[in-house]
């Protein structure tokens, strides 16, 4: 089953924002190095993954949509800068509430569950959506 995740550096505020089958394996091969250009060099820990994706393409849809995000809240005048983790959550909200495929009509056709390791506050979450707040042993917590 595919998954689009959201990881946090611990060395630093980047996010990272992926998709794949196996979260486990993938979290080990960016804190290896051997990940996407974009992680080496830092240790990651996962804030939160989404799962109910129905095919890769919609999962890989998402995540495209969900990286493009910032520069889409730049164009429509909401101002910031930097991929904190409160953004990025922001982001994931506002990306929810929207059409973000265009190979699925309504966005609560799709039942989306999005698993976060720490509590946040949900900002205009659809119905359709679950929240599930979990702890995972081999997921750091984030301060």
């Amino acid at each position: 089953m595919w998954l689009c995740y959201l990881l946090k550096s611990n060395n630093s505020n980047k996010t990272y924002v992926g998709a794949t089958i196996n979260l486990i394996a993938r979290l080990e091969k960016h804190n290896k190095g051997k990940g996407a250009k974009y992680t080496k060099g830092e240790q990651w820990g996962v804030l939160c993954y989404i799962t109910g994706f129905e095919t890769k393409q919609q999962c890989l849809s998402f995540e495209k949509n969900f990286q493009r995000m910032r520069r889409y809240r730049k164009k429509t005048g909401y101002k910031y800068t930097k991929c904190t983790k409160t953004n990025r959550y922001l982001d994931l909200f506002g990306l929810v509430n929207k059409q973000w495929s265009r190979y699925v009509p309504s966005p609560s056709l799709v039942p989306l569950k999005i698993n976060c390791i720490q509590k946040y506050v949900e900002k205009e979450v659809p119905q359709y959506i679950e929240i599930i707040y979990e702890w995972c042993d081999f997921m750091p917590p984030f301060e």
